[in-house]
């Protein structure tokens, strides 16, 4: 189903988001190359850090690659009429010194150029359907681990993506990456 939000409903995109270990978050990044100008992997991204409120370090996330018009998804999971699929992969490494660090795909959003909000969304892939198996979601990670999460959104058919963000907690969303 397409979820489209307007930018001003930001914070009702807030559900389903997994509890993290700490205070109130916040985040120290500053988009430090220009937007990228086609979709590609995004591997020369830097990884955005995610902190508490007293500046302490508790997860980086890094783009590994964008995908527009994915296809790669099982015969029952296509996308609805106008819509096609994007998809992300990020990888989350914990960076906590005690506890472990929780993060879920539903913590992403993608906004598009005139400023619609898509959240993510599980999507299996054609190997997971013949396998039966579903998409990884979520990931509890202690200090130094890492995992790599597949993010789709069905966005409609002809829109840019402008960015991706993280759901840091309820109050905030961080900018992961500028994807136009």
């Amino acid at each position: 189903m397409l979820k489209k939000l307007h930018l001003v409903t930001a914070s009702a995109v807030v559900g389903a988001t997994l509890a993290v270990a700490g205070p109130a978050l916040a985040v120290e990044s500053t988009p430090d190359t220009e937007p990228a100008t086609e979709m590609a992997p995004a591997a020369t991204a830097a990884p955005v850090t995610v902190v508490d409120a007293a500046g302490v370090e508790l997860a980086t996330i890094a783009v590994d690659s964008v995908e527009s018009n994915w296809s790669d998804y099982g015969d029952y999971s296509a996308p609805g009429a106008g819509s096609d699929y994007l998809r992300i992969r990020v990888t989350v490494e914990s960076r906590v010194t005690r506890g472990t660090f929780e993060v879920s795909t539903y913590q992403f959003v993608v906004q598009d150029t005139d400023g619609f909000l898509v959240d993510a969304e599980p999507v299996r892939t054609a190997a997971e359907q013949d396998d039966n198996r579903s998409p990884v979601t979520e990931a509890t990670l202690a200090s130094g681990e890492s995992a790599q999460l597949e993010l789709t959104f069905e966005v409609v058919s002809g829109t840019t993506p402008a960015q991706l963000l993280f759901e840091a907690d309820h109050q905030q969303l961080v900018t992961v990456d500028w994807l136009s």
